[in-house]
This record gives structure tokens, C-alpha cells and sequence, in this order.
């Protein structure tokens, strides 16, 4: 199966790719990433909306954070010009696949290709944090194969954009945008917010490789209070407890009101 890998030319994270990709029957093509890391934002304002970033995100954007979603959309555009495949498998270069290929392709199969971009994987997440999301944000259950369930969630959210296929009606579209890109790569919310059908798969085809490979853009000042401030996991047991019961109890409603057709704008 091919897959698009966004990564920085010359980058070390290549050869594992590569060595992961043999391991899963993956067999990938690298995209050049946009590595504007050391750069200063306001030099691409013909590029990239800060102001919209700003009213968006309620934060201003880092190079690292421009760079990346500059990234994605250069790649969208390129496929919608130059391929006429249905579908791709977009990955960045520090994924971890829990499947094979084959697995993959059931999955897409499964859905009819009735879906613009189908998540396959999120951003920062542990096989214990990926049994929380699915308490708290469930899934609606659409489509599904013998390994994986395949459907909306209550709620999008930014999860990253690690692992994810996008449909030729995506790209051809968000190529079109006239607008400049104003969030980040996996501002999924923004997508469906302008019309596009997301899908999750559960479980989770690939994990990010965060724990051993530097993020482009840790500089962004995005916060991932799981990671970044290690005190929250070290609560006493009563207090996990009733957390626990908290999460189980709320995703339970969410689930209820997904049954009756009702979920999150967002």
C-alpha cells in the first residue's frame, strides 16, 4: 500500500521510516516538508492568515506551526494535481503502525470511500490515553471490519495528524481554497466546520513516535497537559477513582445522545 510521508529532507527519521514501513508492507514516497522552525512567522503573511490564527486559536502561530500546516497543504495540492487515485495514505515520519497494510485497506474498504478524511491515528496519544478518548469522545459506529469500528466521534478535535487518508474529493477541494490556511494541520474541527465528512477508526491504526523523536514544533506553545506537566498523573487514589467514574459516566451520556442522533457542532 503507498503512503505519503511528510518529512524534512535530510532527515535521520527517514531510515526508520523506512525500516517501520517494511515491517507493516507500507511502501512510501517522501514528501519535503516546509521547515520554518528557526524562521520568523511574519515573513510569510502572503502565505499563511496569522491575524485568522490568532481569532482561531487564540494564540499566535510559531514558525513551527506554519511550517507544518504549510506543509500538509502543499502536499494535498500536489496530489490533487498530479494523481487521480480515490484516495491516500498520508503519514508524517514518526509513526508507529500497529497494523499492516492489509488491515488498512479493510478499513478503507469497509467504508464505500464514504468518508474526506478517515484518521487512522492521533498525536501524543498511549494505548492507556486512547482507551480515555474513547470513554470521553465516543465513537458512532458507521462502518466496521473485523479488527476496527469506523464512524464519527461526538466531538472533533485537534489530534494530530500523524496518520490519516484523504479522499480525491478533499484535496481537489481544499486546493480550490482561495482563503490562506489560518490553523493548524489537524484543526479537524475547521474541516468539518466547512463541510467535509471525518471518520475515526477504533482502535487506532498508528501511534506517534513521540517519546523518542523531537517534535518539529514543540516550540509552537501548544500544551499537552498529559506530557508536558507529569504532576496531573501522579493524583492520589481517590481522586483517580472519582475521575475515573467522572470520564465513564460522561462519555456514557455522550453516547446516549449520539444513539438519538445528537452530537457536538464542533
Amino acid at each position: 500500500m503507498k503512503a505519503y510521508v511528510i518529512s524534512l529532507e535530510g532527515s535521520e527519521r527517514r531510515a526508520v521510516a523506512r525500516e517501520r514501513a517494511i515491517e507493516c508492507g507500507l511502501d512510501l514516497i517522501f514528501f519535503d516538508g516546509i521547515n520554518l522552525v528557526d524562521k520568523n512567522p511574519n515573513d510569510y503573511l502572503d502565505l499563511f492568515d496569522i491575524d485568522g490564527f490568532k481569532l482561531r486559536h487564540h494564540r499566535s502561530p510559531s514558525s513551527g506551526d506554519i511550517g507544518c500546516t504549510l506543509s500538509h497543504y502543499s502536499l494535498w495540492k500536489k496530489l490533487s494535481n498530479e494523481t487521480k487515485d480515490k484516495y491516500h495514505l498520508i503519514l508524517e515520519d514518526d509513526f508507529i503502525s500497529k497494523v499492516h497494510a492489509e488491515e488498512i485497506l479493510e478499513v478503507v474498504n469497509s467504508t464505500d470511500l464514504n468518508f474526506d478524511v478517515l484518521l487512522l491515528g492521533y498525536s501524543k496519544v498511549t494505548a492507556k490515553e486512547e482507551s480515555i478518548i474513547n470513554i470521553i469522545n465516543p465513537i458512532k459506529e458507521l462502518y466496521s471490519t473485523e479488527q476496527h469500528r469506523i464512524g464519527f466521534k461526538f466531538r472533533e478535535s485537534s489530534c494530530g495528524a500523524v496518520a490519516y487518508i484523504v479522499s480525491r474529493n478533499f484535496i481537489t477541494k481544499v486546493s480550490k481554497l482561495k482563503q490562506k490556511p489560518c490553523h493548524v494541520p489537524d484543526d479537524w474541527p475547521f474541516f468539518k466546520q466547512n463541510g467535509f465528512n471525518i471518520l475515526h477508526v477504533k482502535p487506532l491504526c498508528f501511534y506517534e513516535d513521540f517519546l523518542n523523536m523531537k517534535s518539529y514544533i514543540k516550540e509552537s506553545g501548544r500544551y499537552i497537559p498529559m506530557h508536558d506537566n507529569p504532576s496531573l498523573n501522579k493524583k492520589n487514589l481517590l481522586f483517580r477513582v472519582l475521575r475515573w467514574v467522572y470520564r465513564y459516566s460522561y462519555g456514557r451520556l455522550l453516547a446516549s445522545l449520539m444513539y438519538f442522533g445528537i452530537r457536538s457542532s464542533s
